[in-house]
Order: structure tokens, then sequence, then C-alpha cells
């Protein structure tokens, strides 16, 4: 799956074999498989690539975007309305605050993280800075952490920075 960031997106058609198949996906998410059929069918979440057999195949960001999709489905909300969670969700754009943030917890260095968030509260005031930088970031760092991408301990720094 190395390098598979841009399988599902139709933009590498060289990575297609790359990736897991629908089988271990559906163990890892406790999503069964014809549900993650119906989400990609239905409400092009993700939109897998294919093997050259046909066969879906998983990138790590299809895995992120089915563990939104299942975590919206798990609190509750329709399928539908849990789809246009996760796209808005997707939708949002990094700001350079949000970048700094986010390497800075990358290289562990608090900081680092201190002064990224400091330097978003200078500029955008402290509503904004925790809207706009301080909850995607921590969302993503999430989304790392559940996907295998961080481990616990850079999740752990990067939180106990923010509380400071």
């Amino acid at each position: 799956m190395g390098g598979g960031s841009n399988v599902g997106n139709g933009e590498d058609s060289s990575s297609r074999t790359d990736g897991l198949p629908i089988h271990q996906v559906s163990d890892l998410l406790g999503v069964p498989a014809p549900t993650l059929r119906s989400w990609e069918r239905r409400y092009g979440l993700p939109l897998t690539a294919r093997s050259a057999g046909g066969h879906r195949r998983y990138s790590l960001v299809d895995l992120d975007q089915l563990r939104l999709m299942r975590d919206e489905v798990a609190r509750g909300r329709a399928a539908a309305d849990a789809a246009a969670n996760v796209r808005a969700l997707l939708r949002q754009p990094e700001t350079e605050h949000v970048a700094d943030f986010l390497a800075a917890s990358r290289r562990m260095d608090p900081d680092a993280l201190r002064t990224a968030l400091d330097a978003a509260h200078d500029e955008l005031g402290l509503g904004v800075t925790l809207d706009s930088v301080l909850m995607p970031s921590m969302r993503q760092i999430g989304t790392w952490w559940a996907s295998g991408r961080c481990d616990v301990g850079r999740e752990h720094l990067t939180t106990e920075v923010v509380r400071g």
C-alpha cells in the first residue's frame, strides 16, 4: 500500500493493484462488504481503485474515508447524511497554519506546536484558530492515529500541548 495515496482517485493507474481487498477492509473496520459496496455505489465513498481483475483495492485514504463514514453512521446519522458530512470534512482546505501545526506534530516538536498555535491566534483570533486550525488539525491527527499512521505518543504529545 505504500505510496498509494492516489489510489482510489483515478490519478495513478500504475498503482491500481496496490491496496487492501474488500474482505480485509471489512474485517479491519467491522463493516460488512455489501455495505462497503453500497456506500461506494450510492454515495461515491470512497471511489476505489480496481485491480486488473476488477476487484476493489482500498488505499489508506480510502480507509480514512470509510472510518469517518462508519463513525458517522454509528452516531446515528442516516447514510446519506453521513456521506454528506464526510464529504464536507474532506473538503476542508488545509491552511498554512494547519500545515505548520501538523508538521510540528509529525516532528513531535512541542515548541513548534505552541509556535504554530500562537501564530494562528495572533493572526486569526481565538475563535477562528479553534474552529479552523485546531479542530481540523486534531481531527487529522486522530485519523492518522486510527489508521496507524502515527503512534499514540504523537497523539498524546500534541493533545498535551493543546491542553497547555
